[in-house]
């Protein structure tokens, strides 16, 4: 783009308050965008790089007691996996002061789908962000838009000369504030869908990986079957850990 009479440095210059203001909203926009996106899809990124290792260690260790080691502290399936064992704590503790708790499957499960449940709202965290940019964006820069062609005719007027190239350019200048709030819209939207689907997938996996860990402190096995074979386990877990 020219820079003599027209572009961006030539719109900074002629733009009052009102304009200069969009402008840098729109600069806040995107930057906040932007910081979501990659914080998050950084994140999610690590997540399956390591959950894959993660969970063969957990399924593969000899003991419970040895599989939460190999979990660690941090992650979501640690998060998942203390939940259900403090749940079991608390129903034998129940059980032990004379109380009536619900049967011990049905507090688990409500144990590790709150747990679930607190991870998702995590993984929401900074959508609102996004869903807020992709949608009010553009009618921003439109903002800009309107606001400057308004004072770009005010001058054509006060000159009276109303020629083409008197009128291209100031007006030209001005469409850009349009320009750039689609440019800040287009990637928080894409962003904001990439993220629901990536949250969705990793909820899914958790809450997978929630019903096999019930499965595991209930009964001392998992239900399901790996490889085309029972799963089988050499420990009581429930006993092992609570």
């Amino acid at each position: 783009m020219e820079t003599g009479t027209l572009g961006l440095d030539v719109l900074w210059q002629q733009a009052d308050v009102v304009t200069r203001g969009v402008a840098l909203m729109l600069l806040v926009m995107s930057v906040a965008s932007w910081y979501v996106m990659l914080d998050k899809l950084l994140r999610l990124a690590l997540f399956r790089l390591r959950s894959g290792k993660l969970l063969a260690a957990f399924w593969g260790a000899p003991t419970l007691k040895d599989g939460v080691q190999q979990l660690g502290q941090g992650s979501a399936w640690a998060e998942v996996t203390h939940a259900g064992i403090s749940a079991a704590r608390q129903h034998r503790d129940a059980l032990d002061g004379d109380m009536n708790p619900p049967p011990f499957s049905e507090w688990l499960t409500r144990a590790l789908r709150q747990s679930t449940a607190t991870i998702g709202g995590k993984l929401q965290g900074g959508m609102a962000i996004l869903a807020t940019v992709g949608s009010s964006a553009p009618f921003v820069g439109l903002l800009g838009t309107v606001w400057g062609i308004y004072h770009a005719l005010m001058k054509i007027g006060l000159s009276g000369d109303a020629s083409i190239d008197k009128v291209a350019g100031p007006v030209g200048e001005t469409l850009i504030m349009t320009a750039l709030g689609l440019a800040v819209a287009i990637p928080a939207t894409l962003g904001y869908n990439l993220l629901v689907r990536s949250n969705k997938q990793t909820l899914a996996e958790l809450s997978k990986f929630a019903f096999e860990l019930h499965d595991l402190l209930v009964i001392g096995a998992r239900a399901t079957p790996r490889n085309g074979l029972p799963a089988h386990s050499t420990f009581n877990a429930q006993a092992e850990y609570v």
